[in-house]
């Protein structure tokens, strides 16, 4: 409800933005969906969107942005939404694994042993998508409904995917882990509550959640049969029910400000290619809707700017960032500075697929001086691993090694977790109050890092907004950052696009 007296017009005055209101106009969705020669579908994706922008919080240049570099990558440059989800599995790719690009050596099925051919070599490896198939007792369900090819990939010669029996198996809550669970609890849930929309809206609480959202603004009841499936024939209705779980996932907030469309790939929940809805974001939507001009929260953070900027004694908040070790330079490591920076240039794991550093490293010979960034309150440590060492059988949950957990506000008021990781000797204690450039350990190689030629040792730092624990009694728990942050960012030094110190 809008509150009554004159706040409520100045409060409107400060997240002005002429860009903002702005509607979409056909120019825009040409350039994101340049394979979609249907100028209809366009125009009715397009004034989906305007009409209901406002109603769903989403009138922003940064919400244009990221929903549609989100959509660019689920429904294609052609803007196929007129497909729901697509189960059309090899029983290969359920049980094993397939390669997915650059494939070659093709292996011919076999249809009296009812095996399917596959490719033998490739570029990358798509491993099983639905782990409950890979139980000794349901490893025949993949065999029964997935897809078995004979001469070629996708011939179907052997057997055809049966999509609805394997939806229907797969997506069903009672053969999910609870934390996977999706509401499906009645018969044919999986097949009538399938991926649809340029979201792909899954599973009987989604389109319920959903629907509470826009049976308002829709007449649509996307909970009956007819109603889900109107969702793949209307693209109003398509893009509509995609801003309602947006809503729902509270993105619309989120979005504003956010450059990092990793953020934003999260909260969709699916694995869809985030490297490519990055590339559609910083390349093609973040310049289309000129986020770099918005002037949402530009008046606030003018008016931040006016706080007295010095660090209160009481380590509340930090004004002045420090580095982590004087004159920092980032890791050479693998000849690449950039890959030892967060979410930078991808690094390629030995079995070829790529990820990105959930942090930055800087170099420090063993025993260092470990500096604060930032003025916070220590929320944890781990101190109990020896000098070039694992827990010896739980290499995994230590491999950071000795760590130092801070809690901060930085310059803008928001909360910032910093992390601090291969430590060899911890200097704080939980509970403690530090001022930014306060010494809080030395560096070492405790954790994987033992393994890292003396000349590459260094500090691994990341930052996020949350963090958690698991295992293990006090000095000796795991801690886990939510990465969500570029941990330069609070660093008094920052660095060129080659990694060097500017």
């Amino acid at each position: 409800m809008a509150s009554v007296g004159k706040t409520e017009p100045e409060k409107k005055e400060e997240h002005k933005c002429p860009n903002c209101e702005k509607p979409i106009i056909l120019d825009d969705m040409k350039k994101i969906f340049p394979d979609c020669k249907d100028d209809k579908k366009l125009q009715d994706c397009m004034n989906a969107y305007n009409t209901y922008m406002s109603k769903l919080g989403m009138n922003t240049c940064w919400n244009k942005a990221h929903f549609f570099a989100q959509a660019r990558v689920e429904v294609g440059t052609s803007l196929s939404i007129h497909e729901a989800e697509i189960l059309n599995y090899s029983t290969r790719h359920l049980l094993v694994g397939i390669y997915s690009e650059g494939q070659k050596n093709w292996k011919k099925g076999n249809p009296v042993t009812k095996e399917g051919g596959y490719y033998q070599e490739g570029t990358k490896f798509s491993k099983p998508k639905f782990s409950s198939l890979l139980k000794p007792e349901n490893r025949h369900i993949a065999e029964a409904y997935g897809r078995k090819d004979l001469d070629a990939n996708n011939d179907k010669k052997i057997q055809k995917c049966d999509q609805e029996k394997l939806a229907n198996f797969v997506y069903a809550d009672v053969n999910r882990a609870a934390k996977d669970r999706i509401g499906n609890t009645q018969e044919g849930d999986g097949w009538r509550f399938r991926g649809r929309g340029l979201v792909q809206l899954t599973g009987r609480e989604g389109y319920q959640k959903v629907y509470n959202i826009i049976k308002d603004i829709s007449p649509t009841d996307i909970m009956t049969d007819a109603g889900a499936m109107e969702i793949e024939k209307s693209v109003s209705l398509a893009v509509l029910t995609s801003m309602g779980f947006w809503k729902l996932r509270k993105i619309f907030s989120l979005a504003n400000g956010c450059k990092d469309a990793d953020i934003i790939s999260k909260k969709i929940g699916t694995d869809v290619d985030y490297a490519g809805k990055r590339k559609a974001f910083d390349d093609i939507t973040s310049k289309l809707f000129k986020v770099d001009e918005c002037l949402w929260g530009k008046v606030e953070e003018k008016k931040e700017e006016k706080k007295d900027s010095k660090c209160p004694d009481d380590c509340s908040q930090c004004f002045e960032y420090q580095d982590v070790v004087p004159q920092p330079k980032i890791n050479n490591q693998s000849g690449n500075k950039n890959h030892n920076r967060y979410k930078n240039e991808p690094r390629t794991k030995s079995n070829g697929t790529k990820y990105y550093h959930s942090g930055t490293d800087i170099l420090a010979v063993v025993g260092t001086e470990v500096h604060s960034m930032m003025c916070g309150e220590v929320v944890h440590v781990r101190t109990d691993l020896p000098q070039n060492d694992y827990a010896k059988g739980y290499e995994s949950a230590t491999s950071y090694g000795n760590t130092v957990t801070i809690k901060s506000k930085d310059k803008d008021g928001k909360i910032v977790y910093h992390f601090y990781a291969h430590l060899s000797q911890v200097n704080v204690k939980v509970g403690e109050l530090v001022k930014h450039n306060k010494i809080i350990g030395l560096s070492g190689s405790t954790g994987n890092a033992m393994h890292v030629e003396v000349k590459y040792r260094h500090i691994h730092v990341e930052a996020g907004t949350s963090y958690s624990t698991t295992g293990g009694s006090d000095g000796k728990q795991r801690c886990k950052i939510n990465a969500d942050l570029n941990p330069e960012k609070y660093m008094k030094s920052q660095f060129d696009d080659k990694g060097n110190t500017i």
